[in-house]
């Protein structure tokens, strides 16, 4: 019966990778991605939100776009970027949008 359930969860996360869409590690996970650009050239301020997530029952923050570029006073976005950090396949998550810009 064990090993059932923990081939099921082990195909079931494997599955969860097809609807992300960075690669994705059971044990650990850090990775960056493209999320938007404009045609914008240049940038001068960087700007940074995150979100975190606890034992895949908690998660708390604000990693939008918006919020990131808020901090930085960002009025003309450039490009906008991702980056995730996942360990023990949900046991602790955070993601950080990370906006450039004038």
């Amino acid at each position: 019966m064990i090993k059932k359930i923990v081939i099921a969860s082990v195909l079931l996360f494997m599955l969860s990778a097809v609807v992300f869409a960075e690669p994705l590690g059971l044990l650990f996970t850090a990775v960056s991605s493209p999320v938007a650009a404009t045609s914008l050239t240049g940038y001068d301020k960087k700007g940074e939100s995150t979100s975190f997530g606890i034992l895949g029952m908690v998660a708390f923050g604000d990693a939008g776009i918006e919020s990131a570029s808020k901090k930085a006073q960002i009025t003309a976005i450039q490009h906008v970027d991702k980056s995730c950090l996942y360990i023990l396949g949900g046991l602790f998550m955070m993601e950080t949008t990370k906006v450039y810009g004038k």
